[in-house]
């Protein structure tokens, strides 16, 4: 017998041994209650099945839920560093805002912490997902100094508000007649010091008591103190072209006659600036006294800019940046000139601070003008 019918003849032992066991009422023998069987028997394919009932389905799991929509926000750059700009210039750059989450965001308007800077937008009050917009930013030089900001925009991010620090700087002042500069004397220096220096190279020497003073300074954190008894001499031009000098003054005499600067030549007096016991300015060749330039006064205790331009043969006054009066008076050739002294007249020397002289062998100012803000350039 084969393999086959030797499996197939079992098995119909097996089933007669069931039937034989069952009760003679029918009923399933001992231990056998609730089972069914069932035995199909094919020669070829031979399939047993047990009748068992089939296990009920198993429920699929209840989807997860939606994650929630995320958002985040960015700026392409967390410091913006502006080209240095020429005085009253200005440079705008821009930087990027991305909405890098799934959900829109709300945008607030940009704001910016600085007087130098300012920003504009077209990004609109909300960002959709995976997009991008403009935030300009732009510095106006309106000053010397260095200036610093911040950007901040501000929204519904969960990492806002976005900052950037914001940087500035001014170009440094160039003067066009610089080359034309004879004598440049900032009065820079340590508190209570006796050593003066001229950017242009020109020896200066002190003369009795003049100090660099940190009680008064227009620039620079000091300036010359003189007390009467004192000046600073250094070399001068013939100074019979035009010409422009010019400084900061502050008097602390009252009702005196005091000199500011002069100019001289051997045994003989060029130019004079001086102030008249009533503080008007008056500017003549040291020997003819000329009609005080009575349209501006010389206050005492307080800061004056004074400038006088000679243009071909006519001598202009300015105090404060407005002209005060003209005058023809002829100078006489010079090669010394001294800040605070008429020469061999120590007498009226000048009592108060002298702060950032300048010398100029052209003549600068034709018109009223705005005094400087800052001292005078370098280069």
């Amino acid at each position: 017998m084969t393999a086959p019918r030797s499996r197939l003849f079992a098995l119909s032992l097996a089933f007669l041994s069931v039937h034989a066991a069952a009760q003679s009422d029918g009923s399933a023998p001992k231990g056998t209650e609730g089972a069914q069987y069932e035995f199909r028997v094919k020669q070829r394919g031979m399939a047993v099945s047990t009748g068992a009932p089939a296990p009920a389905p198993v429920p699929s799991p209840a989807p997860a839920p939606a994650p929630a929509p995320t958002k985040l926000a960015g700026l392409s750059s967390g410091s913006i560093v502006f080209d240095a700009q020429p005085l009253g210039g200005s440079q705008t750059k821009d930087v990027l805002l991305t909405n890098n989450g799934t959900g829109s965001v709300t945008l607030e308007a940009p704001q910016v912490q600085g007087t130098a800077f300012s920003a504009t937008t077209s990004c609109g009050t909300t960002l959709a997902a995976s997009q991008s917009c403009v935030v300009s930013v732009t510095f106006s030089a309106a000053s010397y100094a260095a200036q610093s900001g911040t950007l901040t925009v501000g929204s519904d991010a969960t990492n806002g508000p976005l900052t950037a620090t914001l940087n500035g700087t001014t170009l440094p002042e160039t003067d066009p007649f610089f080359s034309q500069v004879e004598r440049l004397l900032h009065m820079d220096g340590v508190d209570g010091g006796s050593t003066f220096s001229d950017v242009k190279g020109g020896a200066v020497s002190a003369i009795g008591t003049v100090t660099t003073s940190a009680t008064q300074s227009k620039f620079g954190g000091t300036s010359a103190q003189f007390t009467g008894a004192g000046a600073l001499s250094t070399s001068s031009s013939a100074m019979t072209g035009s010409w422009t000098i010019e400084f900061w003054v502050y008097p602390t005499s009252s009702s005196t006659q005091v000199t500011l600067v002069s100019f001289f030549g051997t045994g003989q007096r060029g130019i004079n600036f001086w102030r008249n016991p009533s503080h008007q300015l008056v500017i003549d060749n040291g020997v003819n006294s000329t009609v005080p330039f009575t349209g501006g006064t010389l206050p005492t205790g307080q800061w004056s800019h004074v400038a006088a331009v000679r243009n071909g043969t006519v001598t202009t006054a300015y105090i404060n940046g407005s002209p005060v009066g003209s005058n023809s008076f002829s100078p006489l050739a010079s090669s010394t000139m001294l800040v605070g002294r008429l020469n061999a007249v120590p007498s009226v020397d000048f009592r108060g601070y002298i702060d950032d002289f300048r010398l100029t062998l052209a003549p600068r100012y034709t018109g009223a003008f705005t005094p400087p803000a800052t001292p005078a350039p370098n280069n």
